[in-house]
């Protein structure tokens, strides 16, 4: 077992938004969702949903990917410029 694994969610969860909270951890953090292809379409082979739901469980550990939270994000993508999509 890890050092992160032994902590209640609530550690492990505030110890990696101080690792992620900075212009680096940022910067890196969304490399990181856009490589697990997170926020893409995927094919449905082990590989890719194993990429993505890393990705998931990355936001779930940082405290976004919360049911508490479904309301705030479905307010923020709502209020986002919408761009038209080309079929």
């Amino acid at each position: 077992m890890s050092v992160i694994e032994s902590k209640d969610q609530n550690d492990r969860t505030l110890l990696y938004r101080r690792v992620f909270n900075t212009p680096d951890g940022k910067a890196v953090l969304q490399d990181m969702l856009l490589e697990l292809k997170v926020f893409s379409s995927i094919n449905p082979d082990a590989q890719e949903i194993a990429l993505r739901n890393y990705g998931l469980s990355l936001m779930y550990n940082l405290g976004i990917l919360v049911d508490t939270n479904l309301e705030l994000m479905v307010d923020k993508l709502m209020s986002m410029d919408y761009k038209s999509i080309e079929l």
